[in-house]
């Protein structure tokens, strides 16, 4: 639920509206499934998603619908969980720290923090709480406690020495977590944790704590030993902020390289890294270098890794890259995301190799949608270009879609070296009357900018 009471615009589209509902479904499935099934061949989620489909396939529904089939199926009443997570806005924000006490029992404070607006302070959350305690000895418990108040301290008997504690390890409550633990603690997790989030969780604080100084080394041997491709690629592209760090990323990726597993997620992080070693190095990369990245470019079927070739060989050299491109850009068989990339190295640094491409963008030959792009591109680049200037004019005046005439009208205000013939041109659109095709959004923005540009070439 979204509450809009002295919300800025740009907040209502946050995670609230994205990640919050696919998490709050998560842990539905989760909360449901840990209830008694009479069925043994289907989980009482899965009963519960028939049930609501058979009933009102087809038709409009209300979470109503949903909340009653769960509780058909589980026998349980559903109202509190959707009043609080469906019904409700927020989340919780959970402060944790822990100690042992004298009897050797684990004092678990838990804290919710949820933040005020306007002296309002967001509701306190029920809920079951998940903890897996890692003793010294390298065992594992998980423990489920029931969170109800602002501040909680629950004993935990744990029967020995406490090397780390780690809250929501399955990230079924869609909270933020703060637990209040050293280096130390993390790694513990990272080691011995079962679960896989749990140790992702662990190895983002550890790499959050290292800031700017090196890696540790145990932190790296650990994460050469982890069986989550997940973790280890999440480790590496933090790792990749920090060039202290080039050794270790060029050893994590070497080992996930020779794995059998290697998913398209796991590639894609290994071509950003291998990216970013080359852009760091002290060494120029050799010709021999773009060639084996051009074939690579070519064999790969992932647009990610595409995309980071892509960037490898424009900081090789830009001007062959853009000769590269230039010859492949109008072959069918590309992705959105290649031909975004592509236009990107074209249009954000223009060069006489461009030259071609830039001049299809100005007649126009690009659809709306990637001409747009570039000639947002050659406008935040300054690219003044006297020799295309009655181009940018006609397509400013005369472009069949009133937003690629926005896009060229910020193009022509940065014809600096052709104010002369830009200024009259510019005076006009400023003036100008819509049109039947022009949105009132976009005939202002046309007016609007073409203003602002006379104010930035100072026409008289």
């Amino acid at each position: 639920a979204l509450s809009t009471d002295n919300i800025a615009p740009g907040e209502i589209f946050d995670s609230h509206s994205y990640e919050k509902g696919a998490l709050i479904i998560h842990m539905m499935r989760t909360l449901a499934n840990q209830m008694p099934s009479e069925s043994s061949y289907q989980d009482n989620f899965t009963q519960a998603l028939e049930l609501y489909f058979t009933k009102h396939g087809l038709g409009n529904v209300r979470y109503q619908y949903l909340q009653a089939a769960l509780e058909e199926v589980t026998g349980t009443s559903w109202q509190p969980f959707f009043t609080q997570w469906v019904r409700s806005p927020g989340h919780p924000i959970l402060g944790v720290s822990h100690e042992v006490d004298g009897d050797g029992q684990l004092l678990l404070t838990v804290e919710q923090k949820q933040a005020t607006r306007d002296d309002r302070q967001w509701r306190t959350f029920s809920f079951p709480l998940e903890v897996e305690v890692i003793m010294a000895d390298g065992r594992t418990s998980t423990y489920k406690i029931d969170i109800y108040d602002a501040k909680m301290t629950i004993p935990l008997s744990t029967g020995g020495d406490v090397a780390g504690v780690v809250v929501n390890p399955q990230w079924i409550i869609p909270a933020q977590v703060n637990v209040d633990q050293g280096l130390d603690g993390w790694m513990a997790v990272l080691t011995h944790s079962r679960y896989e989030k749990a140790r992702l969780f662990a190895s983002r604080q550890i790499a959050k704590s290292l800031q700017e100084t090196e890696a540790p080394a145990r932190y790296v041997d650990q994460l050469t030993r982890e069986r989550s491709l997940y973790v280890v690629g999440d480790a590496v592209a933090a790792l990749s902020a920090n060039t202290a760090n080039r050794d270790h990323v060029n050893r994590l990726i070497g080992q996930m390289s020779l794995r059998l597993d290697l998913d398209r997620i796991a590639l894609s992080t290994i071509a950003r890294a291998e990216t970013w070693l080359v852009k760091t190095a002290e060494d120029a990369p050799t010709r021999d270098d773009e060639v084996r990245w051009q074939a690579e470019f070519e064999a790969s079927s992932i647009q990610a890794v595409r995309a980071a070739i892509l960037d490898r060989l424009a900081h090789a050299d830009l001007e062959r890259t853009q000769s590269f491109v230039l010859n492949r850009f109008q072959e069918s068989h590309w992705s959105s995301r290649d031909r975004r990339a592509m236009i990107d190295i074209m249009t954000t640094t223009p060069t006489p190799t461009s030259a071609d491409f830039v001049q299809s963008a100005l007649e126009g030959k690009l659809s709306v949608y990637w001409l747009t792009r570039a000639l947002s591109n050659l406008a935040s680049a300054n690219f003044d270009s006297p020799d295309q200037v009655d181009l940018m004019i006609t397509g400013a005046k005369n472009h069949r879609y009133s937003y690629g005439r926005y896009s060229f009208v910020r193009l022509l205000a940065k014809q600096v070296s052709s104010k002369e013939e830009v200024c009259p041109v510019l005076e006009e659109l400023a003036e100008a009357d819509s049109t039947p095709d022009w949105s009132t959004t976009t005939y202002s923005s046309i007016k609007s900018t073409a203003k602002e540009a006379l104010n930035t070439l100072d026409c008289e």
